[in-house]
C-alpha cells in the first residue's frame, strides 16, 4: 500500500504536513516520505512505490531555490523556534536537515534507477554544503552551513535552523551529516568526504557542550531546551557515527549519553538495528 500512517498526500502523491488545521508542504517530510517509498520499492519491487518516491523528489527539485548552482529547498511558512513566537523562522527559510535528507533521497534514487538526473540533483544539493555566507554579505539567504570560532579553533556546523545568532541543534546537524556521508560514499567525492570529516570533527569536539551529566542533553547551544525524545535520538546517532567513522570514541560518548538518559528516566528504547550503506 502507498498509504503511510499519519501522512496525508496531495492529488499528485506529495506528502503534506498537517499542522494547526492546515496542510503544508514540508521539505523534510517530503524527503523522508520519498526515502520511505523508495525503501519499500527496494523490498517489494512494486513500481508504484518507486513512482511515488520520484514524484516527491521531483517536487523538491521543482520548488527549489538556486544559489550559485546549489539547490535549496524552502520552507514557505513561519515556524516558532523552541515554541517561542518571538523567535521565528520566517518564510522562506532553509535547513541543513532537509538538505541532507533530500541529498540522501537523490543519491539513493540514482543508485536504484541509474537515471543521471538524480545524480545531477544530488550534486546540486551537495553544493549547499560548501556554500557558506559571503564575507561581503554576512548571513546571506539562503544558507545552511557556517563556520564558527570557538576556543581558538574553527568548526563546521550544518544548521537545522539557520539564523543569527546560530542555533546549533545537535540532532539536526548529525542527520544532515548522514546525508553527506551517503553521497560521499556513492560519488567518491573528495569534497563531500572533506565536509563529512569537518562536520564529524565538530561533533567530536563540541558534543560535550550539549551533555548534562546525569540528565537530558541540550537540544541546542543557543537555547538549552531539553527533550527526552531528542536525547534518545542523539544516543543512537552517536553510535551510528562511530560505525561511519570507525572511531570508537563516538560509541563511548553515546553510551555516556545513554547512561545520562537512564539516570534521568528518559525512557530511551533500545535502538533498532541501523543499516550502514556500503
Amino acid at each position: 500500500s502507498l498509504a503511510h500512517p499519519g501522512i496525508p498526500v496531495d492529488a499528485q502523491g506529495v506528502a503534506l504536513w498537517a499542522n494547526g488545521g492546515r496542510l503544508l508542504y514540508h521539505p523534510l517530510l517530503i524527503a523522508r516520505y520519498g526515502i520511505a517509498m523508495l525503501h519499500t520499492y527496494r523490498i517489494t519491487h512494486k513500481a508504484p512505490h518507486l513512482e511515488r518516491a520520484e514524484v516527491n523528489a521531483n517536487w523538491l527539485i521543482n520548488n527549489a531555490v538556486s544559489r550559485d548552482g546549489a539547490l535549496y529547498f524552502p520552507y514557505r511558512f513561519k515556524y516558532p523556534l523552541f515554541g517561542n513566537p518571538r523567535d521565528l523562522m520566517r518564510s522562506p527559510w532553509f535547513s541543513s536537515l532537509a538538505q541532507g535528507e533530500a541529498l540522501m533521497l537523490f543519491t539513493r534514487l540514482y543508485a536504484v534507477t541509474g537515471d543521471q538526473s538524480w545524480r545531477t540533483a544530488a550534486d546540486s544539493t551537495f553544493a549547499t554544503f560548501v556554500n557558506r555566507q559571503s564575507s561581503k554579505q554576512p548571513w546571506v539567504i539562503p544558507w545552511t552551513v557556517f563556520v564558527d570560532h570557538w576556543n581558538h579553533r574553527r568548526y563546521l556546523w550544518l544548521e537545522e535552523y539557520p539564523k543569527h545568532p546560530p542555533t546549533q541543534v545537535l540532532n539536526g546537524d548529525m542527520y544532515a551529516l548522514f546525508g553527506v556521508w551517503e553521497y560521499a560514499l556513492a560519488s567518491g567525492s573528495d569534497a563531500a568526504m572533506a565536509v563529512f570529516d569537518g562536520a564529524a570533527t565538530t561533533i567530536r569536539h563540541q558534543v560535550g557542550r550539549f551533555r548534562v551529566r546525569g540528565g537530558i542533553s541540550y537540544y541546542s547551544l543557543r537555547v538549552h531546551a531539553q527533550y527526552n525524545s531528542y536525547h534518545c535520538i542523539v544516543v543512537g546517532q552517536l553510535k551510528l557515527l562511530a560505525r561511519m567513522t570507525g572511531d570508537p570514541w563516538f560509541a563511548k560518548k553515546g553510551r555516556r549519553f545513554g547512561a545520562d538518559g537512564r539516570h534521568a528516566h528518559a525512557g530511551c528504547k533500545p535502538p533498532k538495528p541501523m543499516t550502514v550503506p556500503r
